[in-house]
């Protein structure tokens, strides 16, 4: 990655101190630890997201389920606007 000129951060989820539910849904904003605070950051920098995790049930694991919602939330992630179906992306520019 280097060799080629790109820059890149490593964020490991087993080492991260958050708690992964989102308790109110998206009825209450909850308080971001700063280990989220952190992985937004992160998120915001990026040109490209890469995820490696094993398939867990046929899905992602619970840990990394749980550090997407509590930081991929409205107005961050996204926002709904009256009358439109879908909400509109906020984080544009960055690939996944």
């Amino acid at each position: 990655m280097r060799a080629a000129g790109a820059r890149g951060a490593l964020l490991e989820l087993d080492g991260l101190a958050f708690d992964p539910i989102l308790h109110h849904a998206y009825k209450v904003a909850e308080e971001l630890q700063p280990d989220l605070d952190k992985a937004r950051e992160l998120t915001t920098l990026a040109d490209r997201l890469v995820c490696a995790y094993p398939v867990w049930w046929g899905s992602i694991p619970a840990l990394l389920k749980g550090l997407l919602d509590r930081i991929m939330l409205p107005d961050f992630a996204f926002t709904y606007r009256e009358g439109k179906a879908f909400p509109e992306k906020l984080l544009t520019g960055c690939s996944a």
